[in-house]
C-alpha cells in the first residue's frame, strides 16, 4: 500500500513538473479540462413514508469529469461520480400488523452523471466559481427482493461464465445540483479545485428531501 501511495506521488510530481515547464498559455478560453474527483459525502437521516428512516455515514466517494470552457468565465461539462454509502435504519411495520419496529444495518451503492455549468467569477489563474446542474442518480439498495436466479456472463480472454446473482431493489432518479468553490489554475496545464456542492435527488418515498452535502477536491488537467 505504502509502495502504491509512493508511486503516485512521483507520478503526481512529474505530472505538476510537466505543467509547470510546459510553455502553453494560462488562460482558460477555449480549452479542455479532464478531473479526477475525491468527494466527502456528509452523513444526514432521511425520513421516508410510514414512519422508517435511515442515517447515512459519512462516506468517502470518487469520480471523474470533461468540460470545455467556452470562455475564462464560462464552462460547461458532465461529471460522474460512484459512492457505496453504509447507513443505520430504523424500519416501522404497517399499521395494525401488531408488530414492533426495529433497527438494522446496510449500504447502498449510488452513482451519479451531473450536466454542469460553472460560472468562473475571474478570468485569472485563481477565481471563485458557481456551478449548477441536472442528471440522474442510480441508487442500488442491495435489499434483496428475490431468490438467486442463474445468470451467465461472457469474460474477455475467459469466455462464458454461469452462476447465480441476487436480484435487489434499485431504481433511477432525476437529481439537480448547485455549489461554489474555488479554482487555481497553478501552471499552464494542471489546476486544482475545491468547493462543496448540494444535491437532490428526486425519489419517490421521502416524507421531506433537504439534499445532500458533498465537500470536493478536484485535481484536473488542461489540454
Amino acid at each position: 500500500m505504502k509502495t502504491a501511495a509512493f508511486r503516485f506521488a512521483i507520478l503526481l510530481a512529474g505530472l505538476l513538473a510537466a505543467g509547470a515547464a510546459s510553455a502553453q498559455r494560462m488562460d482558460r478560453d477555449k480549452r479542455w479540462d479532464f478531473t479526477l474527483q475525491m468527494h466527502n459525502i456528509e452523513g444526514k437521516t432521511h425520513n421516508f413514508d410510514g414512519g422508517s428512516s435511515a442515517r447515512t455515514d459519512n462516506t468517502l466517494g470518487f469520480g471523474f469529469g470533461f468540460a470545455y470552457n467556452l470562455s475564462n468565465h464560462l464552462t460547461l461539462g458532465m461529471d460522474f461520480s460512484w459512492a457505496s454509502i453504509d447507513y443505520n435504519a430504523t424500519v416501522v411495520p404497517q399499521a395494525g400488523s401488531g408488530q414492533t419496529a426495529f433497527t438494522t444495518r446496510g449500504s447502498t451503492d449510488q452513482s451519479s452523471y451531473m450536466f454542469n455549468a460553472t460560472w468562473h467569477f475571474l478570468s485569472g489563474p485563481f477565481t471563485p466559481y458557481v456551478a449548477g446542474g441536472i442528471g440522474g442518480t442510480y441508487v442500488d439498495t442491495n435489499i434483496q427482493t428475490g431468490p438467486a436466479v442463474p445468470v451467465c456472463w461472457y469474460y474477455p480472454w475467459y469466455g462464458y461464465y454461469c452462476g447465480t446473482a441476487v436480484p435487489t431493489a434499485s431504481n433511477n432518479y432525476f437529481s439537480y445540483s448547485g455549489g461554489a468553490g474555488v479554482r487555481w489554475d497553478f501552471s499552464p496545464g494542471v489546476f486544482m479545485r475545491a468547493g462543496g456542492t448540494r444535491m437532490w435527488v428526486d425519489a419517490s418515498g421521502y416524507s421531506g428531501n433537504s439534499g445532500t452535502t458533498t465537500w470536493r477536491l478536484d485535481l484536473g488537467f488542461r489540454n
